[in-house]
């Protein structure tokens, strides 16, 4: 159970990572 919460965290921290440097390249801040 806890190795799956771990990867499913860092997942979502890797999701948001990629979301926010897609916003960044949209607005073309670096």
């Amino acid at each position: 159970m806890r190795k799956t919460a771990i990867i499913v965290g860092e997942l979502k921290s890797r999701y948001s990572v990629g979301r926010a440097l897609q916003q960044n390249e949209r607005t073309g801040y670096i």
